[in-house]
């Protein structure tokens, strides 16, 4: 089996199998929700990061407001996962896959040069030369018998903008803001208008004047914007679904008590009681431990794609190793190491990569080793800050992500302290990394660079100005 990874609008809308890969979160039901325009919202801009699952869902929409009998084939089983998460969408879906009523839906991508002529072809039109044209067309191309509603769909909407501003004609985004006021005044077909974003529009427009910049501030608020953050506990679920799909019915395989124990000591997955619901979760989840799959969201995150990343740790682990080695920390160090070292950017991991390689190369054995990086990605934590390990917090990690027994771990995590390739304030209570005595040149060159690209001198006739 192997998991999809990514979604193109416009190819995947003839392909609608793929729809089938959809895993419901809060946030994505929102995207399903501003698609087919069940809510008062009819232009949307859905601003999320690479690999949050945005296109997928909106490709759900899509075939929701199309509702052509042979792709609508693969609803059952997103209604059926949707069911538990909301009800009254699953319920909505379910009359219009069994209704006669279809929509039209455009799907466009990027930056497209000829706005008004792409939506009239896309209506079989004889083509546009102004918007209101193809406004025209899109609304007799609504008259149509059964027709009720029309999405537009706009992917990779960020490189639009990004074009219109490295060409110097961002007073084009005009006819995108007639389009967003289109959308709502429709009244007897309904009509929705999303665009797909990776960051606010006004990220885009940086390098604009100030008369241009408050233009497009004015072009924003003609859209609602959704903004889909982490779902850390759906994501959680979705992996330990996926996973128990694959397991055979005839497994026995169970959480043992010392590493359960050590989950509630670290008072992980609070989104679950405590007792028989968090023991059958991370059951299912296995063969990932339990703090693998804590960390896999965080680390994803901050060095990767969100859960793109996370469904690549799903293929190139579990699916490619089998089901019945233990995922642990060390193979989660190792699969993420090549993105620390590539994360050269300020704030980012090259820096602790060098650091952690430099204690791992003086490691006596395997166990050592993965107390190492157990240390490590326990205080990447997710964030941009160090997040504190106590010396009994990274037992429990150990303990809750590798197979090595209790008592080595406490005897391999005292004798790095004894050798300094672990460092402990007892103040604190907080467990680092030997850092070494290496300098890093690389980074420290990489930060000197920045600061020169952020202060420049300008010499002249009277003396020197400082720009910062």
């Amino acid at each position: 089996m192997t998991l999809l990874k990514s979604i193109n609008i416009i190819t995947d809308f003839f392909r609608p199998e793929r729809a089938a890969h959809y895993r419901p979160t809060r946030k994505s039901v929102d995207i399903i929700r501003a698609v087919v325009g069940t809510d008062t919202s009819r232009a949307t801009a859905i601003i999320a990061s690479y690999g949050t699952g945005k296109s997928i869902a909106a490709l759900v929409g899509s075939l929701i407001v199309e509702a052509d009998p042979k792709k609508m084939k693969v609803i059952p089983k997103v209604i059926e996962r949707l069911t538990a998460l909301d009800p009254a969408l699953a319920s909505e879906i379910e009359m219009r896959r069994k209704g006669r009523k279809k929509g039209l839906v455009i799907t466009l991508s990027g930056y497209v040069n000829d706005l008004p002529g792409t939506l009239s072809h896309a209506v079989n039109g004889p083509g546009a030369e102004t918007l209101q044209n193809a406004l025209e067309h899109l609304g007799a191309a609504l008259q149509k018998p059964r027709i009720d509603r029309i999405a537009i769909i706009w992917d990779e909407f960020g490189r639009h903008l990004e074009h219109l501003v490295s060409i110097g004609a961002a007073e084009e985004l005009a006819v995108v803001q007639d389009l967003a006021e289109w959308a709502p005044r429709r009244r007897r077909s309904r009509a929705t208008l999303t665009l797909l974003l990776h960051q606010e529009f006004q990220r885009y427009a940086g390098r604009l004047g100030q008369i241009d910049q408050g233009a497009w501030r004015k072009i924003e608020g003609r859209f609602d914007a959704l903004r889909v953050l982490d779902d850390s506990d759906e994501i959680l679920s979705f992996v330990a679904e996926v996973v128990e799909e694959l397991r055979p019915a005839s497994s026995q395989k169970q959480v043992p008590a010392s590493t359960l124990k050590a989950v509630k000591d670290l008072g992980l997955f609070p989104f679950l009681p405590r007792g028989a619901p968090l023991r059958d979760f991370l059951t299912s989840a296995l063969p990932i431990m339990p703090a693998v799959l804590h960390l896999l969201p965080r680390i994803a995150g901050r060095i990767g794609q969100s859960e793109r990343t996370i469904l690549d740790f799903i293929n190139d682990t579990v699916f490619d190793t089998g089901l019945d080695d233990a995922i642990t920390i060390e193979n989660l160090y190792v699969y993420f190491s090549v993105a620390m070292r590539a994360d050269t950017a300020p704030g980012g991991t090259y820096r602790r990569h060098v650091e952690i390689e430099s204690a791992r190369s003086r490691c006596r054995d395997a166990l050592e080793r993965e107390i190492i990086a157990a240390a490590a990605l326990a205080q990447l934590g997710g964030t941009d800050n160090r997040t504190r390990v106590g010396k009994d917090d990274l037992a429990s990690f150990m303990r809750a992500g590798s197979i090595h027994s209790p008592q080595r771990i406490v005897d391999g995590i005292n004798a790095l302290l004894e050798r300094k390739l672990l460092l402990h304030r007892h103040l604190t209570d907080d467990i680092s990394v030997w850092h070494g005595a290496d300098i890093d040149i690389r980074s420290l060159a990489a930060e000197a660079a920045e600061s020169l690209r952020a202060t420049t001198r300008i010499s002249g006739g009277g003396g020197e100005i400082l720009l910062v």
